[in-house]
């Protein structure tokens, strides 16, 4: 049974998010271009507006606490979605495999209760254990944008990752 449970992510959710943002680095590393730093109650309104996201707060069912964030960008034409925003927001949360647990809710609610083909993700490339959890859940890497985001004087590559129904139902 897992431990993690998505729920809405509401207007309620905006505090504990913004205060897991501590730094300019921390929030392009987590949202890419999405926002800008100081992440705002505002910036959230707009972006909880789109109606083709579907966000999440994490919810810990044993502790009974919310440790994390998470969306969905479907596009329906193609039966597919972009994973994005992932977060275990609580650093007393990290490394004990929950974002394992929440990858593969994400992946059951894509390809079972949504009946999509495909889902996709994006990664910065020095962030290793995140690449090693998506490859862990059967994500494959299609490519590399490189030096595509420029973070104060550095340029960060993304990593570009998929899995198709297909292969995820071949591992069960």
């Amino acid at each position: 049974m897992s431990q993690i449970q998505l729920e809405p992510f509401t207007s309620v959710d905006f505090d504990q998010f913004i205060g897991w943002i501590t730094s300019e680095k921390a929030l392009i590393q987590f949202a890419g271009p999405t926002f800008h730093y100081p992440l705002t109650r505002e910036q959230l309104e707009m972006h909880i507006s789109s109606e083709s996201r579907e966000i999440f707060r994490v919810r810990h069912s044993t502790q009974n606490c919310i440790i994390g964030h998470a969306e969905m960008v479907v596009n329906k034409r193609n039966e597919s979605a972009r994973l994005a925003l992932i977060l275990i927001g609580d650093p007393n949360m990290r490394g004990k495999g929950l974002g394992k647990e929440l990858i593969r809710e994400l992946l059951s609610l894509g390809f079972n209760k949504m009946n999509l083909h495909r889902l996709e993700l994006n990664v910065y490339d020095f962030n290793q254990s995140a690449i090693a959890c998506y490859q862990q859940a059967g994500f494959r890497i299609e490519g590399i944008l490189r030096e595509n985001q420029r973070v104060g004087n550095q340029f960060w590559s993304t990593i570009v990752m998929s899995i198709l129904k297909n292969e995820w139902e071949s591992q069960l």
